[in-house]
């Protein structure tokens, strides 16, 4: 039957994979299913289950699937020399209070940490895209877009981290050039990074963000200032 992936509670087995993890999942043939690589782990009172398939790795989120009480799911790939790859990660085992990974390209180990930004010597890139905003009005004039985030936390005096914001008029098929704010400079802990003038758009308008650099990034809420019409 179709692949699906369940959590047992205790009592029963309650169906966590949602319609697009089904359809993921597809793809793959019964031998790719069979040996797909799990992992679970805890950390910062978060608790994750992964399942490393052969050219991504997709990550249920338990501590947001109960707040959001939907499943919560996020996907895991690697960037190497600026090329989108699978995660390198082909293991976690836990072990002296530390969690473990195996690297597929190289054999090394590395340790999970939320305070390290680099993986395997490049940086982590983080990339989320918002839900589709549409005026069922009409066209709509977009003024600007504000990202709150916990702004501040470069490590490297003098220098802002930054993040790049790009958009899609098209159901997310196309998104325009990147467009780059910084987040502020150690103690600037108002630097919201900001978007004017981002012109109409007649249909659904996706935005889409993307991070790479040596600092935390804590992303709060996105706001929009934009007007309406036929």
């Amino acid at each position: 039957g179709q692949a699906s992936i369940y959590q047992y509670d205790g009592n029963n087995f309650q169906k966590i994979s949602t319609g697009a993890i089904e359809f993921l999942l597809l793809k793959y043939s019964a031998e790719q299913i069979a040996g797909i690589i799990g992992f679970s782990y805890s950390q910062n009172g978060a608790v994750f289950a992964g399942w490393i398939l052969p050219d991504t790795c997709i990550v249920y989120d338990q501590k947001a699937s109960q707040l959001a009480q939907k499943p919560v799911w996020h996907e895991r790939k690697s960037f190497v020399g600026g090329v989108e790859g699978r995660w390198r990660a082909n293991c976690v085992v836990q072990a002296y209070n530390r969690f473990f990974v195996g690297d597929y390209r190289s054999g090394r180990i590395g340790v999970l940490s939320i305070n390290t930004f680099k993986e395997f010597g490049e940086f982590i890139r983080r990339r989320w895209t918002a839900g589709p905003f549409n005026n069922a009005e009409g066209a709509t004039y977009w003024n600007s877009v504000q990202l709150i985030v916990e702004a501040g936390t470069a490590t490297v005096e003098g220098r802002a981290p930054s993040i790049d914001m790009s958009y899609s008029n098209d159901g997310g098929k196309t998104f325009t050039t990147e467009s780059t704010r910084n987040i502020g400079k150690i103690g600037e802990y108002t630097q919201y990074p900001t978007w004017n003038r981002l012109g109409l758009c007649r249909n659904a308008r996706v935005y889409q963000f993307d991070y790479a650099d040596d600092a935390k990034l804590a992303v709060i809420g996105l706001i929009g200032d934009f007007d309406g019409g036929r």
